[in-house]
């Protein structure tokens, strides 16, 4: 696979997209939480609907291996990192609190001129 450094045959190291994935935190981080005897967070269609898409990701590499800049830039956080501060953290507004600062610190963090 593109990007990555083999290990043995179709082996490759994922290190560096790990550590990179942990960086660009892809989960629901709420900006209260609560104990889980108050009940579950509630979702609706449409908000399910608008997430839907960036959860079906099954973190395969593919994209990283297929993106031109996260083989020649080793700042860029990758394709998860530009879905995730731009579209997926915006659009869970009911479920996710994430301010300016944070993302535009991930932004300059992946080397990104959007910083």
């Amino acid at each position: 696979m593109a990007n990555f450094p083999v290990i043995k045959d179709l082996v490759v190291d994922m290190e560096d997209f790990m550590e990179k994935l942990v960086k660009i935190k892809p989960w629901i981080i709420r900006e209260k939480e609560t104990p889980p005897e108050q009940g579950e967070y509630k979702q609706s269609a449409q908000e399910l609907e608008r997430y839907s898409q960036f959860s079906s990701c099954i973190n395969c590499m593919l994209c990283y291996a297929a993106c031109p800049i996260y083989g020649l830039n080793e700042k860029f956080l990758g394709p998860a990192a530009t879905a995730s501060p731009s579209d997926t953290l915006r659009i869970q507004e009911t479920k996710e609190k994430t301010c300016d600062s944070q993302l535009s610190t991930k932004w300059r963090e992946c080397g990104s001129a959007h910083s």
